[in-house]
């Protein structure tokens, strides 16, 4: 017996054994990823999410490889970041802490991609400088894009010398990017 995707109206048109429904669903590219933005209801495709995102809501452009220069504020949960409407969003999440602020970058995509973006950080404060390179992981609900990894760079509260703001240069690489 063969259905049709659960993900037919974000644009997959297989269908799949019901056996295997389970397993197509999961790696399944059309699975729906919601918008970041806490008070928007927007649910799509990655695509789509891309297309709503350039449209509706406020974001810092990024190319790939290019250093972009953000200033986020300390207790900013996050700033999405966002290169055109063929490619992902990213989340670069941020979390205070009594040692500092962790900083981490999350793609908002379906986790069947298999390959991640890799991403830099660099920040400067206090004569010092801290770099970190990571991979990306793929969230698509909202309680995912919070939730701190297990890799992630930490801001000493010293680096941003008493101002409220995070200088950061972030910067994502892809080869198909």
């Amino acid at each position: 017996m063969t259905i049709s995707c659960p993900y037919i109206s974000y644009g997959c048109q297989e269908k799949v054994n019901y056996m295997q429904k389970e397993i197509h669903e999961k790696s399944c590219i059309h699975a729906p990823c919601v918008c970041p933005i806490l008070d928007c209801a927007f649910c799509g495709s990655s695509k789509q999410l891309s297309i709503h995102f350039a449209g509706q809501h406020q974001f810092h452009r990024i190319y790939n490889g290019i250093s972009s220069v953000i200033m986020m504020g300390v207790d900013d949960p996050f700033l999405v970041l966002h290169a055109d409407d063929n490619h992902p969003l990213f989340i670069l999440n941020n979390l205070r802490g009594p040692m500092g602020n962790a900083v981490w970058v999350t793609c908002v995509r379906p986790n069947c991609f298999g390959v991640a973006f890799r991403y830099n950080i660099k920040t400067k404060g206090g004569g010092c400088s801290l770099e970190f390179w990571s991979f990306t992981a793929s969230v698509r609900e909202r309680a995912e894009l919070t939730s701190p990894l297990d890799t992630f760079l930490l801001i000493p509260h010293s680096f941003s010398a008493g101002e409220e703001k995070l200088n950061l240069n972030v910067s994502i690489l892809d080869s198909g990017f």
